[in-house]
């Protein structure tokens, strides 16, 4: 095969493809390299020569990302297009469900006036009985019956008006999307509950929002539906206005990022410095107790002013305790380590959204490992420093020799007494 149909091939394929070749063909780092450079990485060693063979790849990435910006493009315009038809096609509907009764009472009106009048023209036997309504068949006084009862019938839940004056209360919690185009403002990471609240479509498209988000509403009681309420009204998202949300930057994967800054928790882990945006591992031989250095860490954190939340992947009961200031998920130990990927993928588009604001946050993990390993990777490689906002710094404790090493900026090395010491050697940054 040739060089040319080998960029094609690997440019167009998953990056797990390439992550699994890579493997094959014992390619070191692979992980960290950008998708152009790995699949120059695998030309070479395939044989051909990376300073040839670049400026092809460069430019078939640009031409491949242009055309999938191109497509996201036209799918947005044609989404959008359809979402507006078919709201301008609900109210149109709308609108005639209301309107429809009053037509028909009307006209009902008008045949009954009319054959008021015919009485009224045969003398004034007709008269007295199209003012008693004596004398009529029974499909006509059926017919006015039925008239009065529409006139009468309230409106269905679906056709009624919102009541004025709904008492409304504040509610916070983090967004997150759902079917039909609106979405859920959720109080609790792990599990949906009751107390959650509905947001309405208009709502999620007049802000904008994302997963993730955090929200600050004013809600109400919900007729229906599998939430207690429903929004009202947002009164700011990531703590921002509907002004200054308009004016926001891009989202955190587009944003450029800076070296890695600052020093936290320096009590604890004097020798291993941790820094905005940092990768951190804590690791060591069984019973070192990463996982109370993990726990450590996340107090000193929250005590730094950082958003932090302890993920604690497979948890056990004696490990549920409450810390100061931090955000606690467990999982269930007697349970796959899957099922906590909800709540910690909800939890890292929460930290995200507020590194976009301008906030510091950090996501500890303990047991990252137990997670599949591209999945581990997505989640622990997401941490950066923004150049104009936050930063999201990541933490996992993790055994001795785990995959997490490779991708960690820090490697922080559990010796005796249970201290923390900076494993110098292996890790390739560290903050002054």
């Amino acid at each position: 095969m040739s060089a040319v149909l080998d960029i094609d091939n690997l440019l167009e394929s998953p990056l797990a493809d390439l992550h699994a070749l890579a493997g094959e063909l014992d390619i070191e780092g692979y992980r960290l390299l950008k998708k152009s450079d790995l699949t120059i990485a695998i030309l070479e060693s395939r044989g051909a020569i990376g300073d040839e063979i670049r400026p092809a790849v460069e430019a078939k990435a640009q031409e491949l990302a242009a055309i999938k910006a191109e497509r996201e493009r036209e799918l947005a315009a044609k989404e959008a297009a359809e979402e507006e038809a078919r709201e301008e096609a609900r109210e149109a509907a709308e609108a005639q469900r209301a309107q429809k009764p009053r037509n028909q009472r009307g006209d009902r009106g008008g045949r009954s006036s009319e054959r008021g009048g015919r009485n009224r023209r045969g003398g004034r036997g007709g008269e007295r009985k199209g003012q008693a309504g004596e004398g009529r068949t029974p499909r006509e006084r059926g017919a006015q019956a039925e008239g009065k009862r529409a006139a009468e019938k309230p409106e269905s839940k679906s056709e009624a008006k919102p009541r004025a004056n709904e008492p409304t209360t504040p509610l916070a919690g983090v967004f997150e999307p759902g079917s039909g185009g609106g979405g859920r403002l959720r109080t609790d990471l792990t599990r949906r509950v009751r107390g959650d609240a509905d947001v309405p479509r208009g709502e999620v498209r007049r802000w904008n929002l994302q997963r993730g988000d955090l929200l600050q509403a004013q809600v109400k009681k919900a007729r229906r539906g599998r939430t207690d309420f429903v929004v009202a009204s947002l009164e700011s998202v990531n703590g921002l206005d509907q002004a200054a949300r308009k004016q926001a930057g891009p989202a955190f994967e587009k944003r450029d990022a800076a070296p890695i800054a600052g020093a936290y928790a320096k009590r604890t882990f004097k020798h291993a410095p941790v820094g905005d945006g940092s990768r951190l591992v804590i690791t060591g031989p069984t019973r070192a107790a990463a996982s109370e250095m993990l726990k450590k860490l996340a107090g000193e954190l929250a005590g730094d002013n950082v958003v932090t939340t302890l993920v604690i992947v497979s948890a056990r009961p004696e490990q549920s305790e409450v810390i100061n200031g931090v955000e606690v998920i467990a999982g269930d130990a007697t349970k796959a380590p899957e099922d906590v990927l909800p709540a910690l993928e909800l939890a890292l588009e929460r930290d995200k959204r507020l590194a976009e604001s301008g906030r510091a946050t950090a996501l500890l993990v303990d047991g990252l490992d137990l997670l599949p390993s591209e999945k581990a990777a997505e989640i622990f490689n997401s941490a950066r420093n923004l150049a104009q906002g936050g930063a999201l710094t990541i933490a996992a404790a993790g055994g001795a020799g785990s995959p997490l090493e490779a991708l960690a900026s820090s490697i922080g090395v559990v010796a005796g007494g249970r201290k923390l010491k900076l494993d110098k050697k292996s890790s390739w940054t560290a903050s002054k």
